[in-house]
């Protein structure tokens, strides 16, 4: 009898951990949840799809750009954070150039999402607090110097330094501007080629949206810079004026002649 009864215990023993083996292993092969994977979803809707890389490029400043980036819904950004076009500008500049600084330190080409939500909140309250990372020129007199097509030309690179020590350009604040390099490459490129004469800034292609101070949808990235620089008087200087480039007044364009 004790041995018929031993018998039974380890038959329902064994069958229990079968079957607890048989669930552990459905539950690894059955498709996980999202949710395990992504912590909170509610940025997601302040950003536009993300770009493809074939689309990541300039026709007008003839290049394909090596960062991709994301655009900010300026519509939902200006309803729900009360800000305004200037500010989110700023806000889609310092967010890209935050997750591309954790990218480079992580050695990572992705960033975990959780990272990026915390990131979003981060640049939220220092655009709140008005740390900036552009800078605004406090001269009355902007010039925004279009550099892309110096990029391989070193001699027209030298002129340009000339022309930044003596002449018209010295009578307003240089803002180099470019449509292929983002502003931590730009950066790079200015001090490498003693571009850096004084004060300056940048103004880089996470700047541009496809939404205008209104927050209206167009076909493709602009800046209009009577509305960031508001106030100012901002000129051009550059082969031709790119598309991505709007203003209404204020604004000024000058052929760059090197």
């Amino acid at each position: 009898m004790k041995k018929i009864i031993s018998a039974l215990l380890l038959f329902s023993l064994v069958s229990c951990t079968s079957t607890q083996e048989k669930s552990d292993e459905t539950r690894a092969l059955e498709r996980r949840n999202l949710e395990e994977y992504f912590v909170g979803t509610g940025v997601v809707s302040y950003f536009l799809p993300i770009l493809p890389k074939w689309a990541n490029n300039s026709v007008e400043g003839s290049c394909r750009r090596a960062r991709s980036m994301r655009y900010l819904d300026y519509s939902k950004m200006m309803s729900s954070f009360n800000l305004n076009y200037s500010q989110i500008t700023q806000f889609q500049l310092h967010y890209n150039s935050r997750i591309w600084s954790s990218m480079s330190l992580s050695n990572l080409d992705f960033i975990p999402f959780k990272d990026a939500e915390r990131f979003f909140y981060e640049v939220s309250d220092k655009i709140h607090a008005g740390s900036l990372l552009f800078k605004m020129p406090r001269y009355k007199r902007v010039h925004l110097i279009w550099i892309d097509e110096l990029l391989g030309d070193s001699k027209k690179i030298a002129k340009l330094k000339n022309k930044l020590k003596g002449g018209e350009l010295t009578k307003g604040y240089p803002v180099f501007v470019s449509l292929c390099m983002a502003r931590v490459d730009l950066v790079n490129f200015i001090k490498r080629r003693g571009l850096d004469i004084g004060s300056y800034e940048m103004l880089t292609y996470e700047m541009m949206s496809p939404y205008s101070s209104e927050g209206e949808m167009g076909l493709s990235p602009f800046i209009e810079v009577d509305s960031f620089f508001k106030g100012k008087q901002v000129y051009f200087y550059g082969k031709s004026l790119p598309s991505s480039i709007t203003a209404k007044k204020n604004f000024y364009f000058r052929k760059l002649k090197l």
